[in-house]
């Protein structure tokens, strides 16, 4: 005859569950949950909310995508782990998260300190000024900016200053017709369309003096 060994397990798997890495806030409903966890798990239970009921159990993957409730505000998902064993989380573990998909309103005033509008200057950098921008949910972030010599053009969706800065100056123009271009982003990640500035007309050229006619 042999022996057979076995080994029962009765205890119930622990972990975490991080919404995004830790992000603060998302400006999308599609997000990344990835866990800790304490044992060899086989399925897990998702819930939106820290009440109510859990969705149908899933195969355990790490990380997992999923897509959060729509509607702007605090987002929680709450997991329960089920390990190889059939073993239950006791108490369900849960992660927030701040969803803001609205986008952040640019400055209101913008405007030159050095440059009248369509009015020629001999002075080759422009200085701007600006009011500051506004998000009522995840607050302002930053701005990008751009001077160039279309009035429509965009700044990159790069963070170039920070919220708390409100005026610049241009690097060294050359002579023609510039605009100025901001845009605000979110701490969620969202960007305004762009506000534009001008034109504002550098001419460095020296005037030109005819020569006086003199008549023997």
């Amino acid at each position: 005859s042999s022996n057979a060994n076995f080994t029962i397990d009765s205890t119930a798997p622990t972990g975490t569950i991080s919404i995004n890495s830790g992000a603060t806030y998302t400006n999308t409903t599609a997000v990344s949950l990835t866990f800790t966890v304490s044992e060899t798990i086989s399925e897990i239970e998702l819930r939106n909310g820290t009440t109510g009921s859990f969705q149908n159990p899933v195969p355990y993957v790490n990380p997992k995508s999923y897509t959060l409730p729509t509607g702007d505000g605090t987002k929680t998902v709450a997991v329960r782990f089920t390990d190889s064993a059939g073993n239950k989380s006791t108490v369900a573990i849960n992660d927030s998260i701040i969803l803001d998909t609205t986008l952040p309103t640019d400055p209101t005033s913008i405007s030159s300190t050095s440059h009248t509008v369509s009015t020629p200057k001999a002075d080759s950098t422009i200085d701007m000024t600006w009011n500051a921008g506004s998000d009522s949910l995840s607050g302002v972030d930053g701005y990008s900016y751009s001077f160039t010599n279309s009035a429509t053009s965009v700044p990159v969706a790069s963070k170039m200053v920070e919220e708390t800065v409100t005026s610049i100056t241009s690097s060294v123009l050359s002579s023609g017709t510039w605009y100025f271009h901001l845009r605000t982003r979110d701490n969620a990640g969202s960007w305004t369309p762009t506000v534009h500035a001008g034109p504002f007309i550098i001419d460095t050229t020296p005037p030109t003096v005819d020569s006086p006619t003199i008549t023997p």
